[in-house]
């Protein structure tokens, strides 16, 4: 996706509302307890995220790594 489209627009992609609210990336990386590593957060970690997302966007960002904590949550 990214070689087709260049980053910036694919995770535009990913982060639509019709796009699978996990993908096949983002589900395996929280599975393995490594949600800190997924676009969703790299994106949000970014100092100037809002100069090149919107804000639903963001906020999809943080939906889905909010509802990965939850689905599994950080081993002790």
């Amino acid at each position: 996706m990214i070689e087709q489209y260049g980053g910036l627009e694919a995770a535009r992609r990913l982060l639509r509302p019709d796009a699978d609210f996990f993908s096949y990336g983002f589900d395996h990386l929280s599975q393995m307890r490594r949600s800190d590593l997924t676009m969703e957060a790299l994106i949000l970690s970014l100092d100037y995220k809002d100069q090149l997302f919107s804000s639903s966007e963001l906020a999809t960002a943080e939906e889905r790594l909010q509802a990965a904590r939850q689905l599994y949550p950080p081993r002790t």
